[in-house]
């Protein structure tokens, strides 16, 4: 319900208007009422309507000096000017302050309503994207808001929640470089969510800790006795994205209690990360959720062995032989993710010593790089290649190798060459990591040394300056061809990161012509 308070010291046009807003529109209710200035302002601290409508002459306090204290002091409640004929100069001058609107007297209801319909419509959109926002400050926080009183909750007041994952789990966060995520970037998540549901609701897309995270909350009405079973929208996301990507989808039962949001976000997550297995689509219900066997995170004493000897000889292809059985089996059990890290660990862990004389690389470095290997690599066979290029940055360290500070100033130059002449290509650190022969995450630290920013980040900058940089010099090409040209296929994709980058999109910076927001 939207409450309303109107200043009018003339009693026939305040029942009036209070008669014509009551009637024609049923979201609208008059709270209070006052004959002056001085007695809304007072009111005001008690009621705390969402609208004033007051009239310019009163007396005490006529309706200009009222309007300027309510901004001054309520900032957040709209205004709409009464005003006669003669009066428009007045109503003019409270256009300034920012009032909403202003009903020349004598009021029809054809403008009551046209003016409520307005009002209604900017106040539903104004709920929605505040639900939205305390949606996502629930999934960022874990927790909703105690003080969160949204009255649109009060009509949407059933809700289900979504955990959309692509890829292994990503323990870190890390996430510019991942090349799974980029998934999510060809696909408008909140569309795609809209066209599957029939019935009236509020859909809110958050984007999660990582680039591979997104959350779909959807709030319904609560009198509506259609509200499709979370599980089938689960199912349908499912069903589409296996064949394209490891995706695992974790849905819970409907729920009305809209504070426990944050609770259900932190339960989804823990679930998502005990049950994630590597290399397979998953499809789990909160509510028949069980913890899932443990399975082995030991390595055999032979392996351990073997390994140990792979680095007393300083022979890779050793080491690489016994990873090579590992993942072999790994295809066949399909293990938890949880437990694949911690035997790749075990694996590695027969080179700690070895590497202490490596002091740009140590062994924590190392434990991200194999987090990093897991949740980047697309497929048993990515995995393989991605530690192996471990293996071998590993064994070159051990052997005293890549010590010449010259020689790699020189490689990260011929890197940033290669970035600013492929601004077109789809790069990510793989690609480099494919081209250059180190490991991803390894180049990202040189490079990084050297420029002040990854490899990633530095892209998504050079991108975004060229397209600047077209704008202004070549009004007459069009947004998507200058979007392909810097390397964004998806002109909606372009149009979001430019927006991100310079905090306009690209129509408005070729407006402003540049000079403004970047």
């Amino acid at each position: 319900m939207i409450h309303v308070m109107i200043a009018e010291d003339e009693m026939p046009i305040m029942r009036s208007i209070k008669m014509m807003i009551e009637e024609t529109h049923s979201a609208f209710k008059v709270v209070a009422t006052a004959f002056n200035g001085v007695v809304a302002m007072d009111l005001l601290t008690k009621e705390r309507p969402d609208i004033l409508f007051t009239d310019i002459r009163m007396p005490v306090m006529n309706g200009l000096e009222l309007i300027s204290a309510v901004k001054k002091e309520y900032p957040d409640i709209k205004l709409v000017v009464i005003s006669g004929y003669q009066e428009f100069e007045y109503a003019r001058e409270a256009m300034r302050y920012g009032v909403e609107d202003y009903l020349l007297k004598p009021i029809s209801p054809l403008q009551i309503k046209e003016l409520l319909d307005k009002l209604y419509q900017e106040w539903r959109l104004s709920q929605e994207q505040r639900l939205r926002e305390e949606v996502r400050l629930s999934i960022y926080r874990g927790a909703a808001s105690p003080d969160a009183k949204l009255p649109l909750l009060n009509t949407y007041s059933i809700h289900q929640l979504f955990l959309l994952y692509v890829g292994a789990f990503n323990s870190l966060s890390m996430d510019e470089d991942n090349p799974v995520g980029e998934f999510w970037d060809e696909i408008d998540l909140h569309a795609y969510v809209t066209r599957l549901l029939n019935v009236e609701c509020i859909i809110s897309v958050v984007d999660g800790k990582s680039n591979s995270e997104k959350w779909v909350e959807i709030s319904f009405l609560g009198t509506n006795s259609n509200i499709p079973d979370p599980r089938l929208l689960a199912e349908k996301l499912f069903m589409a994205w296996r064949e394209q990507v490891m995706v695992t989808i974790v849905y819970g039962a409907s729920y009305s209690d809209f504070q426990v949001t944050g609770l259900k976000v932190l339960m989804m997550r823990t679930v998502l990360y005990k049950n994630i297995r590597f290399g397979v689509s998953q499809l789990i219900s909160l509510a028949q959720h069980q913890e899932p066997p443990v399975t082995e995170t030991v390595l055999p004493s032979h392996m351990l062995r073997k390994l140990e000897f792979a680095v007393e000889q300083k022979n890779p292809e050793i080491f690489k032989e016994e990873l090579q059985s590992l993942i072999s089996k790994w295809k066949e059990t399909r293990p938890l993710q949880v437990s694949m890290e911690r035997l790749v660990k075990q694996l590695f862990q027969s080179c700690r010593s070895a590497l202490s004389a490596a002091t740009d690389y140590s062994f924590s470095i190392l434990e991200i790089d194999i987090y990093k290997a897991i949740s980047y690599s697309r497929s048993y066979d990515e995995l393989y290649v991605y530690l192996c290029k471990i293996i071998d940055l590993l064994f070159i360290l051990i052997s005293g190798g890549m010590r010449d500070k010259s020689g790699m100033n020189s490689l990260m130059e011929r890197i940033d060459t290669y970035l600013r002449t492929h601004l077109a290509d789809a790069i990510n650190t793989q690609t480099l990591s494919h081209t250059f022969g180190l490991v991803p995450s390894y180049l990202s630290k040189l490079f990084t040394n050297y420029k002040g920013m990854s490899p990633a980040r530095y892209l998504v900058y050079l991108r975004i300056e060229k397209a600047k940089e077209m704008l202004i010099e070549q009004p007459e090409m069009l947004f998507k061809d200058i979007g392909v040209m810097v390397g964004y296929p998806d002109p909606h994709h372009f149009s979001r990161v430019f927006k991100k980058e310079t905090g306009m999109y690209p129509s408005e910076f070729k407006e402003k012509g540049g000079s403004e927001g970047c």
